[in-house]
């Protein structure tokens, strides 16, 4: 039989004890882990117009180390330039800086541990004189809260040492340093920076005394937890701060604007911006109407320029909300752009780019040492009509200015073929592709005179050169025209001066090349380029589009409604900056040995 084991009333007490130490020491644990920051979304206002952040800083550094324009510039090839630079960026910014506040800004660097966030909000601000929006700054110094601490208690030391006035406020028990600044009190190095901020006084007129002081702005820091927080005012500080002490104020999280997009768009993004698009266009609209009553009694032509008139025209005044992502990918860094914007409400130039989508891949004569290579698969008549309805909404006497360039164009037409009508050899004769594409520069040429091929697609390629010979007719001072046949199709070169060149390797003359074959017009400036693309008809080139991987790219940039894709060569465009920055260094180097000492 087995036995009873008995527990006593002091055992009981015991293990009565002990349950309550296990329930404190469990307890105390918890309340020793240090919360994580919540994300910007999380923190932020739901009044925030827009912000863009960096969840992890140190994940986006790491991600950007892989792009290749950042691989170019670490290349050891490129140190004579990264170190020219860099000696003088510290000479002229970091060092005068450090001097002007007491601290070397790389020093503060070291914070950005986890998200980094920049953001502005409304604060009450709806574009009415006198108001102004909150800027905000919020930097996580994770594992590094101590020396920031440190940091801070650091520069309040050596503000006040300098004979600069601030005052302590607290918010919700974190303390915030308030700076009162006017653009005397800025640090010159700043003042530089900063457009219209130079040193001013205030003066009477003669006999009088000097007037009022300049109101000053205020500049706010301080530390909640382990965050950094720096603001124009303090109002958004103690919202942002609400979560943190475990408030309850509405956050851009819970806005439906921003939950449109943030569950598939933000995931895994290692830096993000957001903007409350329909939030900016009401500001817009109060401070358009505030000026244009202001123009009523000092007339200001600038004042007709309606900025939401604009949106209006370009489809982009029903948006709800803008967002953009850059994402790290096994391939390659990948940026996306979302338009928050219902497809009942796509006016204007947007309906242009909405629809069913057409083949957009590179076509076989698009060759494979292309640098750049854009398609966009636009209905042309339609295109033109949005954007022609567009600017006569934006300005009310466009079409009266479209009218009299036709007639004009129409009149110079009939002098060669009475038959000539620009509306139906242009405007009704557009097509629905547009190909762009770049070839390397030849030796010994600057990269800006790399040449380009443009081709649109027409009904009738007769009768869009016919329109075109009159668009780029040769004007006084050109060197005039040529045409000439090349493979049974003709080529109309005109050439021009191009003006005065501080760059050597660049001709003083500039062509443009006019052609047409496979439904295409051609518009190029460059002569070889131009006969390549006739000769591919014939003579089939090595084609862009069998370039080992880059049909996988695109299929993953596209889907059934894309109307345009683009490419570039980040390899070769490499090569061109990297021989662009070597003549940079030759170039100051001659400049330098040339001086003579003073």
């Amino acid at each position: 039989m087995a036995k009873e084991h008995l527990r006593t009333p002091h055992s009981l007490r015991l293990m009565s004890h002990a349950r309550w130490l296990t329930a404190i020491g469990c307890f105390v644990a918890v309340v020793s882990v240090p919360a994580a920051t919540p994300p910007a979304e999380k923190l932020l206002p739901d009044d925030t117009l827009l912000f863009a952040t960096a969840p992890d800083f140190n994940s986006l550094r790491e991600a950007l180390k892989k792009t290749s324009t950042v691989q170019l510039w670490n290349d050891e090839a490129m140190r004579p330039v990264r170190e020219k630079f860099m000696a003088r960026f510290r000479e002229e910014l970091l060092v005068p800086l450090e001097r002007d506040l007491g601290a070397k800004p790389e020093d503060y660097a070291k914070f950005a541990q986890g998200q980094v966030t920049f953001a502005v909000t409304a604060n009450g601000w709806q574009g009415e004189a006198g108001g102004r929006p909150g800027l905000v700054l919020l930097v996580d110094a994770g594992d590094k809260k101590d020396e920031l601490t440190k940091a801070l208690a650091g520069f309040r030391q050596k503000w006040t040492a300098g004979g600069r006035n601030l005052r302590v406020e607290k918010v919700r028990d974190f303390e915030f340093l308030v700076l009162n600044l006017s653009s005397n009190d800025m640090p010159a190095t700043l003042r530089r920076l900063l457009p219209g901020a130079s040193t001013v006084q205030e003066l009477g007129k003669p006999g009088e005394e000097a007037g009022p002081e300049p109101a000053k702005a205020e500049f706010i820091i301080g530390q909640a937890g382990s965050l950094f927080i720096a603001a124009n005012q303090l109002k958004p500080i103690e919202r942002i701060v609400s979560p943190l002490s475990g408030g309850t104020t509405p956050v851009v999280a819970d806005l439906a604007q921003f939950q449109s997009c943030q569950p598939a768009f933000f995931r895994d993004a290692k830096a993000f911006a957001w903007a409350n698009a329909k939030a900016l266009m009401d500001v817009l609209t109060k401070l358009s109407e505030r000026r244009e009553q202001a123009a009523a009694e000092a007339p200001d032509p600038l004042a007709t320029i309606r900025p939401e008139k604009i949106l209006k025209a370009t489809g982009l005044a029903g948006l709800r909300n803008v967002a953009l992502a850059f994402q790290d990918a096994p391939e390659g860094p990948v940026i996306q752009l979302h338009l928050g914007l219902p497809e009942a409400e796509r006016t204007g130039l947007l309906t242009v780019f909405s629809g069913e989508g057409k083949e957009a891949a590179p076509p076989p004569f698009v060759p494979a040492d292309a640098l750049k290579f854009s398609r966009w698969r636009l209905d042309g008549q339609k295109s033109w009509q949005s954007l022609t309805n567009g600017l006569a909404e934006m300005f009310p006497t466009f079409m009266n200015v479209l009218a009299d360039t036709i007639s004009a164009a129409d009149a110079e037409g009939k002098l060669r073929d009475e038959k000539f009508d620009f509306r139906r050899q242009f405007i009704e004769n557009l097509g629905d592709d547009v190909i762009y594409y770049q070839k390397p520069p030849r030796a010994g040429e600057a990269a800006a005179r790399a040449p380009f091929v443009s081709l649109i697609a027409v009904k009738n390629t007769d009768d869009m050169m016919a329109v075109l010979k009159i668009i780029f007719a040769p004007v006084p001072g050109d060197k005039g025209a040529e045409e000439r046949e090349f493979l049974g199709r003709k080529i109309y070169t005109v050439t021009t001066m191009s003006g005065p060149q501080l760059d050597p390797s660049v001709p003083a003359t500039s062509k443009i090349v006019l052609s047409a074959s496979g439904g295409y017009v051609l518009l190029s400036t460059d002569e070889a380029a131009a006969e390549e693309y006739l000769r591919s008809a014939e003579t089939p080139v090595k084609a862009l589009r069998e370039t080992p991987g880059l049909p996988e790219a695109v299929a993953k940039v596209t889907d059934p409604g894309t109307r345009a894709v683009g490419f570039e060569n980040q390899l070769e465009l490499a090569r061109l900056r990297f021989a662009a920055a070597q003549r940079f260094v030759t170039a100051t180097n001659e400049v330098s040995s040339g001086l003579t000492p003073v």
